[in-house]
Parts: structure tokens; C-alpha cells; sequence
């Protein structure tokens, strides 16, 4: 958003873009051998640029534990698989209880019982189990009238010459909608991006039909620059990187930076 603000070379926006691929790393719900290096060394270079522009500074303890992230990803895997950020949610519901109630004799059955009471409103609710895919509005559309690769696509699927198709679909409560960037593939070590033209819904089963765009990275930005491309494809879901990685751009004409 501010990146194309600073000067390139900047070095405090280096520090904090350093950061910000720490944490994304840190986050990362799997690794590898390479990324565990890649990643201890991201840590030593941002604590010497940290000392080296803010000389004045003093390191705080989290800077040190930060140190050790790599070989605790090694021997217990994943971080985000063991943050408490969950429990601390979970006790801001019982903290609020004990603010509003101001009834401190037999705390314990009091939270319990609100809990329980909680849960049951909610569990009780039409919507608390969901359909695995939810959609809005639907529309009926000829398979002729779509690009000559949905069309085979679909043909692998159904013999119909009629498919539905929806801007808006719901999956596991992650949404998908017309004109959202997804991740699907790589080249190059950098992920593949397409923008969803069409929802296209073929046998109980979600499908996307696809614009792609070519990929740049920009390091000062930390985001990808893309380029709109006129072939087309389709994905299933399976097919995509991953949830997290899909976004909405701010476009600029035919070019459009993109940050995950």
C-alpha cells in the first residue's frame, strides 16, 4: 500500500519488510529443509541491520528467542500448529464473563455455566452446521457460449450441454467469488496467479474457469507484479495452492501489483 512511497534502497523499510517475511515464514504451516536455512538466516541479517541502523537500540529478549524458531520448527514441526493465540481467544470469552457478571463466589461453576449455555444457543442455531459448498445466486449457462477449454473440461465430467454456474460460492467457509485471484501452480519458485472469470458448478462439484497472468516479483515491494495474459484455464479446488494465498489486487490498468 505505502511501499511504492519509499525510496528503493531504504534501509528502515528493509528492516520491516525483513520482519514481514520472518513472520510469514514463522507462520508457515510446512517446511523444508531449504526454507529452515533460508529462514535462520532472514533472522541473523535483520538482527544486525536492526543494530547497524539503530545503534542506540537495545535488543529485547523476544530478539533472542526468535533465534531459536528454526531448530524448535525442527523438533516439534510447525509453530502455528502450537501458538496459544486460540486459547488466548477462547479466554476472552470467560474473562468478559467474570467483568460483567461481578459474581466472584464459585467462579468456576459460573463460567461453566455460562459456557454450556453458550454452546447450546449456539449449537441449537439452523446455520451452526453448514453445507460443505453453499451458493447464491445460480444461473444456467450453455456450454457452447464458455472458452473451447471449459468446454473439454466439462465434457470429461458430463454429457450435458447446460451447466450451472454462480458468481459468489462458499467452500468449507472459505469464499470464492468473480474476479478474485487465486494461487494455482508454480514456475520458476514463484507462485502461478489467475484471476476467476467463472464459478462453474459441474456434478455437485466447484470448478474455476481461469484468466491467467504472468508474474514478476518485486523485492523492495515484497509483492508480485502481474501482467493479464488472454489464455484461459480451469481449476478444481484441489488444484490450488492453498486458501491463504488467494487475494483481491489493486489494479492499474493492465498491470497489477499484488501482495499476499
Amino acid at each position: 500500500m505505502i511501499g511504492s512511497k519509499v525510496p528503493e534502497g531504504n534501509e528502515t523499510w528493509d528492516i520491516i519488510m525483513n520482519l514481514k517475511e520472518i513472520v510469514q515464514l514463522v507462520l508457515s504451516p510446512s517446511f523444508t529443509e531449504e526454507s529452515l536455512q533460508y529462514l535462520q538466516t532472514k533472522i541473523s541479517d535483520h538482527r544486525q541491520a536492526l543494530k547497524a541502523v539503530f545503534p542506540e537500540f537495545n535488543l529485547r529478549p523476544k530478539h533472542h528467542y526468535i533465534e531459536h524458531y528454526p531448530e524448535l520448527i525442527k523438533r516439534f514441526g510447525p509453530l502455528v500448529h502450537l501458538w496459544t493465540m486460540r486459547f488466548e481467544g477462547k479466554h476472552r470469552f470467560f474473562k468478559r464473563v467474570m467483568h460483567d457478571t461481578q459474581n466472584f463466589k464459585n467462579v468456576l461453576k459460573t463460567l461453566a455455566d455460562r459456557h454450556q449455555s453458550m454452546m447450546a444457543f449456539h449449537m441449537n442455531a439452523p446455520s451452526f452446521f453448514k453445507p460443505q459448498i453453499q451458493t447464491r445466486s445460480v444461473t444456467s449457462v450453455q456450454v457452447t457460449t464458455l472458452p473451447q477449454v471449459a468446454a473439454d473440461f466439462i465434457k470429461t465430467k458430463t454429457d450435458s450441454q447446460n451447466i450451472y454456474s454462480t458468481s459468489v460460492v462458499s467452500i468449507d467457509g472459505t469464499d470464492y467469488a468473480n474476479g478474485m485471484f487465486v494461487s494455482a501452480g508454480q514456475s520458476g519458485g514463484l507462485p502461478n496467479f489467475c484471476k476467476i472469470e467463472r464459478i462453474l458448478l459441474v456434478n455437485n462439484s466447484v470448478s474455476f474457469l481461469c484468466r491467467s497472468y504472468e508474474c514478476w516479483y518485486i523485492e523492495h515491494l515484497r509483492s508480485f507484479k502481474l501482467t493479464s495474459l488472454d489464455n484461459f484455464s480451469v481449476h478444481e479446488l484441489s488444484e490450488l495452492n492453498d486458501t491463504e494465498w488467494k487475494c483481491r489486487t489493486f489494479s492499474c490498468m493492465s498491470i497489477h501489483p499484488l501482495t499476499l
